[in-house]
């Protein structure tokens, strides 16, 4: 028998994948069947999170641009004013 009439089995290849750390081929072929179901379901690739696509989705439609900072007036409390000082200050006398 030659080097070319030899046939490689599976069981051959399995145990050969153990001695090598490379995937057996039953392996391969989960994830093989793995990888095309998902895609055929999501239409994406393994590797992208549609989760985090479907947010910032959501977040750029929900949020409105920005013309500048919020700015309000309020009209100072006197008494408010007072207090505060007094109470910071106590030694303070109106």
């Amino acid at each position: 028998m030659t080097e070319f009439d030899k046939i490689l089995t599976p069981e051959y290849l399995d145990w050969h994948a153990k001695l090598s750390g490379l995937p057996s081929v039953l392996t391969d072929k989960i994830r093989s069947k793995l990888y095309k179901r998902y895609k055929k379901q999501t239409g994406n690739e393994p590797w992208q999170l549609t989760e985090v696509h479907e947010s910032k989705q959501s977040e750029v439609i929900n949020s409105k641009p920005e013309k500048g900072p919020i700015t309000f007036e309020v009209r100072p409390d006197p008494e408010l004013i007072i207090k505060s000082v007094l109470e910071h200050f106590p030694y303070l006398k109106f």
